[in-house]
């Protein structure tokens, strides 16, 4: 895998060593191995001021179904950079959750996933 030797390559100065790391983090998820995510997730700690870094982390906490981890790398990127064309672009793909129909209950509460369903149906139909 080109991004194993890279990374591999990288001595522990080099200035793209994290995103070497990242897009290797990135390519194992994708290909189902859950370890790529403490790649993806330790290079963006060691540089968090790298919306590349935030954009992978994002992208892999998507594959590995953690919605709110992506959201929280999504949030930190754009606040480094809120014109990032590839984190606007990711963040509006995932579109955001209409708020719970009683409000007073929590969103999981039997109550409010039933009127949700009705009222979601309603609309659509």
């Amino acid at each position: 895998m080109c991004f194993r030797k890279a990374e591999g390559a990288a001595d522990r100065r080099h200035r793209q060593r994290h995103r070497y790391a990242s897009f290797h983090g990135l390519a194992l998820v994708y290909l189902g191995d859950p370890g790529g995510l403490a790649l993806c997730r330790g290079a963006a700690a060691a540089d968090e001021l790298d919306v590349v870094l935030l954009r992978n982390l994002a992208l892999a906490e998507l594959r590995a179904g953690h919605r709110r981890r992506a959201l929280a790398a999504l949030q930190r990127g754009l606040a480094v950079d809120p014109r990032e064309p590839e984190l606007l672009r990711l963040r509006r793909s995932l579109g955001t959750r209409r708020r719970p129909v009683l409000g007073f209950l929590g969103r999981d509460h039997p109550l409010n996933r039933l009127l949700g369903r009705v009222t979601y149906r309603r609309r659509a139909g």
